[in-house]
């Protein structure tokens, strides 16, 4: 008998890990670009748009500009203190989340989408497990792209 109950114990252990191992947790928060995301706001739109505190409102057309699309993606968390903090998707998350949201977005005024993602983080880089869904913002307005041309981090 006791055998058993080890065994079952066990296999319950076992099954456990696994679906552990290979799921995430459920990650909400606002899509950005690495270039900005880092910095905490495109320094063009200093004092317009500050992404530690306002992340909804960086807008779809910086999100695809070459240079801010050559640096990645992440997300955008909200933390105790009300800030938002920055996590960087790993590239194989940069290259998911461009196919299957950013490529499909026409709206370039549109505001970022939030993300809810089974994700996970490791070293504060984001490994997207799914992506579970995502939801477009209100218009922006025209963007100035003569200061979005100019953002340096």
């Amino acid at each position: 008998m006791n055998k058993k109950i080890n065994l079952i114990i066990l296999i319950a252990l076992f099954t456990f890990v696994i679906s552990a191992m290979s799921f995430g947790a459920e990650i909400t928060g606002y899509l950005n670009d690495s270039l900005c995301g880092i910095a905490g706001y495109p320094e063009g739109y200093k004092g317009k748009i500050d992404l530690t505190i306002n992340p909804e409102n960086h807008p779809i057309a910086c999100l695809t500009m070459d240079n801010c699309a050559e640096e990645g993606y992440g997300i955008s968390i909200a933390q105790k203190d009300g800030k938002y903090k920055y996590f960087k998707f790993d590239k194989k998350g940069s290259g998911l989340i461009k196919k299957e949201v950013l490529d499909k977005i026409k709206d370039k005024l549109a505001k970022t989408p939030l993300l809810t993602l089974d994700a996970e983080i490791k070293d504060d880089v984001v490994i997207i497990n799914k992506i579970i869904s995502y939801k477009l913002q209100e218009k922006t307005g025209k963007p100035d792209k003569s200061k979005m041309n100019d953002m340096k981090m």
